[in-house]
């Protein structure tokens, strides 16, 4: 049984997709710590620490068991093992979600045509293979990121509805969406936005259930995942109290009348939650982990973690920035994740010029096919035959990409000034519209086909068996070129010299990595560094904390010391920073607006700023660190101090005197000691490794 289940068409097909997706990955890895995000979560996951809310622990859990059995693999560098097989973790899931994607796409696609045959496989290949090579998709792909993981999880959700659909009449169905609601508990480990692959799986259930499910059972559990999702969008705890007793009793009272899958459901989905304990149990543990964002050590603080509540609320009515750039902002991005000739970013600017395309002749018809006739086209004749041919299924990827395409657009509410593209948090809208792809591939292919081919109606009619009639799968001249091109046009992206391939391969991509050595490596022993935010700091946590490199320097971020329980554990760490404040008085510090009463002048004084001056002042009087702050630093968050600073190359030391003219000062000499001989440049100056 399990030799013909492997040699199954698709099971070999979704083999060698996994292989081919998951080796380049592995090929365009980046081998160490990039900037953002993702040299928090290798070091998260290596020490088994608290990163920023959410706290994704789920993620760090995986990352660890990654760390644990990739972490000594034979790489090129012993020193970046575990920034490897954390960055490989996002690889193997990406991979994993892309299989998933084919499936989903192959099921779909035969069901829309029962005719299609080896077509349906074409179809999801070419889905599939857009999605694996886009531009969002392949980013998230080479380092830690919790992309990856939370698209295999909506992929794997939206391949188990169907696969529900087939057997919903079947005894012991209700045992699958059973599994499903505990992975969607489970999922939130990883991300958040796995919760939104439900409503396409409702839509569906809802609409498919036959007799398999009460009516009243799929719309309590329904409820209780929607006062989960609304307890995380919410500071209004009375209200979340009110709703989950009110749901808690909707749900005993629908057992005691003898029908338990809402409570069986209810329950699932909290075990699925209670990776989340693990937070808590890391916050609590003596030592505390280096790395303990939030503090998370009891069940209200581990509540505000997962409902993320160190940010603003999001408002969606009071618009952040006109309906219209935001909606351009999110389509900008979608129409340049499926790119396969020429410059994406080129062609992005010949397609915001409207008809202006038509001006330049050469790169407007490119931008042209490449845009439109290809993978939009191809979306929109999917999208229609999935209407004609596949309710409801089709409802599972379009419920998909609507919610995290054009409803998160409305519900994000960016601003017109965001500090990177944000285009990351539409990941999923991304996935979903590459199944349109597939299936309008699958369709066009089936098209051909049926211009020179026979259907199986046609076979059955003249007395053949189309079962066994090669006349059946007779590949057309018109078929074997189009399937041909599409496959080619999906693949194109991942050819030697490619501008895509080029601007994805990170595997020599060291440049946050030297950035963060150079800034430790000039500074005296036993310093003090303020840094400003992610980019000069979890660089700088995972050299200190994964390879122990210069765990004698304390970091000081001044975008956390804002907040009291940072302000305690650097006051606390192994190589503490020394404080006149207690930590009831570290409590009580509230952001403060000054008015001098000479001039009238108003100024906000922070949190920070009394904190800054506290270390600052405690340091000089006692200890007497050497103290730097990282060139990063805006000046008007070092303004006090900033005449007294002296340039000595990646950060400015903090000198007991003020400059001439009170201003800061250069330090020529240990400047060019610092660029000749101390940092290493080797990615900035020509890509190739530093010694």
């Amino acid at each position: 049984m399990i030799k013909s289940a492997i040699r199954r068409p698709q099971v070999l097909i979704a083999a060698a997709i996994f292989a081919l997706t998951l080796g380049i990955y592995t090929a365009t890895l980046n081998p160490t710590a990039p900037f953002w995000d993702a040299g928090e979560f290798i070091t998260t996951s290596h020490i088994v620490g608290v990163p920023h809310q959410p706290g994704t622990p789920l993620y760090v859990l995986v990352g660890r068991v990654f760390d644990i059995v990739l972490g000594s693999a034979d790489v090129e560098q012993a020193s970046f093992r575990t920034a490897w097989a954390v960055n490989f973790m996002s690889a193997f899931f990406s991979a994993l979600a892309v299989v998933f994607i084919y499936l989903l796409i192959w099921e779909l696609a035969r069901r829309a045509d029962p005719d299609s045959g080896p077509l349906a496989h074409l179809g999801a290949i070419v889905g599939a293979l857009f999605l694996a090579f886009s531009e969002t998709f392949w980013n998230s792909a080479v380092e830690a990121e919790v992309y990856g993981l939370a698209a295999f999880m909506m992929s794997l959700l939206s391949w188990l509805a169907v696969r529900w659909y087939d057997h919903r009449e079947q005894a012991g169905s209700n045992n699958l969406l059973l599994l499903m609601i505990y992975l969607l508990g489970l999922g939130v480990g990883f991300h958040l936005g796995s919760l939104l692959a439900y409503p396409g799986i409702f839509a569906l259930v809802f609409l498919a259930r036959k007799r398999a499910l009460e009516l009243t059972d799929l719309l309590l559990m329904s409820v209780g995942l929607a006062v989960f999702l609304f307890s995380t969008t919410t500071k209004n705890n009375d209200l979340v109290v009110v709703l989950l007793l009110g749901y808690a009793l909707l749900v005993a009272v629908r057992a005691f009348q003898g029908n338990r899958f809402a409570l069986l459901g209810s329950a699932l989905f909290f075990v699925g939650l209670t990776v989340h304990a693990m937070m808590m149990i890391r916050a609590g543990a003596s030592p505390e982990p280096a790395i303990n964002q939030t503090d998370p050590d009891n069940f209200a603080t581990l509540l505000s973690v997962i409902r993320r509540e160190q940010y603003p609320p999001l408002n969606p009515f009071e618009r952040q920035a006109p309906l219209t750039w935001q909606f351009g902002y999110y389509y900008n991005f979608l129409v340049k994740q499926f790119y396969f000739l020429g410059d994406g970013r080129d062609m992005l600017r010949q397609v915001s010029t409207g008809m202006g395309w038509f001006l330049k002749p050469g790169d407007g018809l490119l931008s042209l096919v490449t845009v439109l006739l290809v993978p939009f086209f191809l979306a929109v004749v999917g999208l229609f035959q999935g209407l004609r041919r596949l309710f409801p299924l089709i409802l599972v990827p379009l419920s998909g990409y609507l919610i995290n395409g054009e409803v998160l657009t409305l519900y994000l509410n960016f601003t017109d000034h965001e500090v990177r593209d944000r285009d990351y948090f539409y990941f999923a809208a991304f996935m979903f519209f590459a199944v349109f792809i597939g299936l309008g591939a699958a369709a066009l292919l089936r098209y051909l086909q049926g211009k020179e081919g026979k259907s199986a109606e046609e076979i059955a009619a003249a007395g053949g068996d189309w079962r066994r009639n090669v006349e059946r799968i007779r590949p057309a001249p018109a078929v074997i070129g189009a399937a041909a091109l599409l496959v080619a046009a999906a693949l194109l992206p991942i050819a030697p010299g490619h501008t895509k391939f080029f601007e994805h391969d990170n595997s020599e991509n060291r440049i946050a990595y030297e950035y963060a050595w150079n800034i430790l490596a000039g500074l005296d022993e036993n310093a003090i560094l303020f840094t400003n935010g992610d980019n000069d700091t979890f660089p700088i946590w995972y050299l200190q904390m994964v390879e122990k490199f210069r765990t004698d320097v304390t970091v000081v971020n001044l975008s956390l010391v804002n907040l009291p329980w940072y302000i305690k554990q650097i006051k606390d760490a192994d190589n503490p920073v020394a404080m006149r404040r207690s930590d009831d008085e570290i409590d009580g510090l509230r952001h403060r607006l000054y008015e001098d009463p000479k001039t009238g002048e108003r100024q906000l004084i922070m949190v920070k700023d009394y904190v800054l001056h506290d270390i600052i002042a405690t340091n000089r009087e006692g200890a007497d660190r050497p103290t730097f702050f990282a060139v990063t630093i805006p000046r008007e968050n070092m303004d006090r101090y900033f005449p007294n600073l002296q340039m000595e190359g990646m950060a400015y030391r903090l000198m007991d005197r003020p400059g001439p003219d009170n201003l800061p000062t250069t330090e020529p000499q240990k400047v060019l000691e610092n660029m000749l001989g101390t940092y290493r440049l080797g990615s900035i100056m020509d890509g190739s490794d530093a010694d």
